[in-house]
């Protein structure tokens, strides 16, 4: 491991040669500019001392021409007016230069008021060179020496050269030990590396399988790897299972179920809410904000106040379904993960509970109301026959005949409620026995041909005239007190609220092999449109003083959807004001 040691920190000296041979090329580059700046700036110094003296420009041509020239360089001495007209140049005439007051260099040594340097190329001679320029204190006039860049360079190459030289033989031969190290000792460095690249890949069961023989750092590493693939291949195999379990339990429940992350970002849904609340054209592969699948302002709001007051909520809110609105408890409840918070929701469909808690609310009110009425009177009869000496016998049986009456109305109310309850209670049927419909018919009709008979009713009872003229028998399978339990109900009904001389007919029929109708027509004043999608609602009553009068409770209609329901079936009223009244049951028998 020391050799591979060693050849690493040969690797390393190379790149350090490397490096110190670039600093030093920089190095000695400022050196070189630093000199040149310093030889042009002596030489303006020996041209303004000749100025000083006041030398004519041909007398400072000569000196410059003796001092400052030579077979390996040549400076250039140029002198400028502040205003940037050339006065005179060592190399060119100076009535053919155009003015310089925006050369660089001259421009920067105007403004700084000492000296202005710059490296580019020359307007006049058309090459590169290094320009000095600096501000003659006594005449005012700029003093420009220039040095061409190949006379500069060349000074910098020559040193370069034998540096690299050098350099290039050290770096040549380290760098050749710097290869030969790297791949004795990266070569186990890229069986890891490759092996952890495979498992970021999901890839856990790679192995490097070091040598047991081998007692190197790296083997040491290698072994411990395999440690951590194994048990990350367990830990991984329990989570998917963990997850697979997690999933079966969420899609199994019933309701909605969605998890949010603290952006409302939904990061899950079960198979629920995408039945009830997901829209076919959503992407289901990746993050949906939440409120694109539950379209509910007040939802999104509650789970936003279960971030902020880190606690869990609970609330109704009425959101729009699938199915249309309905009313469901949200529930949020907060849990903490390696990637922050999550927010799982649970809605719980409500609507039904909640219609049923404001029908019971009705019924109460209702049968509160109802009962009242029947309870008052006969209370006030027998107050009467107590508090008053009523010796005529008439006048006390007339106060007994009411009673009677009233507490006959308070029996049938409340033997209607409790039919109606034991109903509703109710998920199916379970007695049933087969009958002939048209026979229950008839039984029904010659019960009620008493109270027929005192409002001059005639009652018509029959099948439909198919079946009439097949002379055959209606045959149902069901419970036969609650189908003459309908029977008595429309027929009563159909009595009751006819005029004097008026027609009751009733008619059965099977329009297919699982279905019954029932139609029971009446030629009285009819309902008016307003009432008819109510009527089969408990004590409602169109004309509820009349109702009254005739005895009715208010709750045949209803037992009569409720018994259709029971079967599967329906009900519906069909009515013209002035004409009469159908009203049509449906059951599957």
């Amino acid at each position: 491991m020391i050799r591979k040691f060693n050849l690493i920190i040969a690797f390393l000296l190379t790149a350090g040669f490397l490096s110190a041979a670039a600093v030093s090329y920089k190095a000695l580059d400022d050196f070189n500019r630093k000199t040149t700046e310093i030889r042009l700036s002596d030489a303006i110094r020996l041209v303004s001392t000749e100025l000083d003296k006041g030398a004519s420009n041909d007398e400072i041509d000569q000196y410059i021409r003796e001092v400052m020239h030579s077979e390996s360089e040549k400076i250039r001495i140029t002198l400028i007016a502040i205003t940037g007209k050339v006065l005179y140049d060592s190399d060119t005439e100076e009535e053919s230069m155009d003015d310089h007051i925006d050369r660089p260099e001259i421009a920067k040594a105007i403004a700084s008021g000492d000296k202005g340097v710059a490296i580019r190329k020359s307007d006049t001679l058309g090459i590169d060179t290094f320009y000095l320029a600096e501000t003659d204190e006594k005449s005012g006039h700029i003093i420009r020496a220039a040095l061409p860049m190949s006379v500069y360079v060349s000074i910098v190459e020559i040193s370069v050269r034998q540096m690299l030289f050098i350099f290039v033989a050290f770096a040549l031969i380290l760098l050749l030990t710097g290869l030969i190290a790297s791949r004795l000792t990266a070569a186990p460095v890229i069986r890891l590396k490759n092996a952890a690249e495979r498992m970021a890949e999901g890839d856990y069961s790679v192995r490097i399988e070091a040598r047991r023989s081998d007692r190197s750092e790296i083997a040491e590493l290698s072994r411990s790897f395999d440690h951590m693939a194994r048990e990350l291949e367990v830990a991984h195999d329990d989570l998917i299972k963990d997850n697979i379990r997690l999933d079966m339990v969420l899609n199994a429940i019933e309701n909605p179920v969605i998890a949010v992350d603290d952006e409302l970002q939904v990061t899950f849904i079960n198979k629920e809410t995408e039945k009830v609340f997901l829209q076919n054209d959503l992407p289901h592969d990746k993050l949906l904000p939440m409120i694109s699948v539950i379209r509910s302002v007040e939802t999104e709001e509650l789970v936003r106040s279960a971030y902020r007051k880190d606690t869990s909520h609970n609330e109704k809110i009425s959101i729009i379904s699938k199915t249309g609105r309905r009313v469901y408890r949200v529930n949020v409840s907060l849990s903490n993960s390696s990637r922050g918070k999550t927010a799982i929701i649970v809605f719980q469909d409500v609507s039904q509970i909640e219609e049923m808690a404001k029908l019971r609310s009705d019924f109460v009110a209702g049968v509160t109301h109802e009962l009242k009425t029947p309870l008052t009177s006969i209370r006030g009869f027998i107050d009467t026959l107590r508090n008053k000496d009523i010796d005529d016998p008439a006048v006390r049986n007339k106060f007994l005949d009411i009673i009677d009456v009233e507490a006959e109305r308070l029996n049938d109310l409340i033997n209607d409620i409790l039919v109606l309850s034991e109903i509703e209670e109710m998920k199916t049927e379970n007695e049933y026995e087969e009958f002939d419909l048209n026979a229950l018919t008839d039984e029904v009709v010659v019960l009620l041909d008493d109270e027929a008979s005192r409002n001059k009713i005639s009652v018509i009872s029959g099948a439909s005239e198919e079946l009439i003229d097949q002379e055959a028998e209606l045959m149902i399978k069901a419970n036969r007190n609650r189908i003459k339990q309908i029977l008595i109900n429309l027929i009563e009904n159909a009595i009751r609220y006819n005029i004097e001389g008026g027609k009751v007919i009733v008619e059965s029929s099977r329009p297919d092999d699982e279905h019954v109708v029932i139609n029971v027509s009446d030629t009285g004043q009819g309902i008016p449109a307003e009432h008819l999608p109510r009527i089969f609602e408990r004590f409602y009553r169109v004309d509820k003083g009349r109702s009254r009068e005739l005895g009715g409770t208010g709750l045949g209609l209803s037992i009569v959807k409720h018994i259709a329901m029971l079967y599967e079936g329906s009900v519906s009223a069909q009515s013209t004001p002035g004409e009469g009244t159908v009203i049509s049951v449906i059951l599957r028998v």
